[in-house]
């Protein structure tokens, strides 16, 4: 289970399964991890900071991870915040049923890794960067309709989940137990989610 801290830019680099998508994948996965303060956002409701939206790690009660450790929460975070809220959108706009099924299974396997992360950082005494909510990515797939919607959203999901797969495969190897087990957990499911991505995107062309 997984989380982090620290104030840096973070490129996440996209494979290019697909050019034409590939700007959107990209951005997708990037991510700026900024201060506390900094990342706050106000909540329309009560023109108060949102308290939720930076999510630390308040309590500290395990060793220190290494920076390598670190880098990697950061990007699985960055990545994992990208395909839920793209699955998100894609299981109610999704023409295929097929497709939509595929994102809602997304969502709630990303919703339960990012679960995980969280409690793993709380525990580890790291700063999770603030949720990114993705508006940019979400209107451009939005303009896309029909199986041009569906085909969009599967370039994006295959191109996402192959990046992370390499990611969680490199973390697999990690030296502290906890991270090296979370990403032996949930290397199942990306596969899993890159095989069934790429079955429907034969399906939907």
């Amino acid at each position: 289970m997984v989380k982090l801290t620290g104030d840096v830019y973070l490129g996440y680099t996209m494979k290019s399964h697909n050019s034409h998508r590939a700007p959107l994948a990209l951005l997708g996965c990037l991510v700026v991890l900024a201060s506390p303060l900094a990342g706050q956002t106000m909540d329309p409701d009560t023109s108060k900071p949102a308290a939720s939206t930076d999510r630390v790690a308040d309590r500290q009660t395990g060793p220190v991870l290494s920076r390598a450790d670190q880098r990697f929460v950061k990007k699985a975070v960055a990545c994992s915040d990208y395909e839920l809220a793209l699955s998100r959108q894609a299981s109610t706009q999704a023409s295929n049923a097929q497709v939509r099924a595929f994102a809602a299974g997304v969502v709630r396997d990303h919703e339960r890794m990012n679960r995980e992360l969280t409690t793993f950082a709380a525990r580890r005494g790291v700063m999770l960067p603030p949720s990114q909510r993705h508006q940019e990515d979400l209107a451009d797939l939005g303009k896309q309709t029909g199986d041009d919607y569906d085909d969009a959203y599967l370039d994006d999901m295959i191109d996402s989940h192959e990046d992370a797969i390499d990611l969680l495969e490199d973390a697999s190897k990690s030296g502290d137990t906890d991270i090296a087990a979370f990403a032996v957990q949930h290397l199942p499911a990306m596969r899993d989610h890159l095989a069934r991505a790429r079955q429907l995107e034969k399906l939907v062309d």
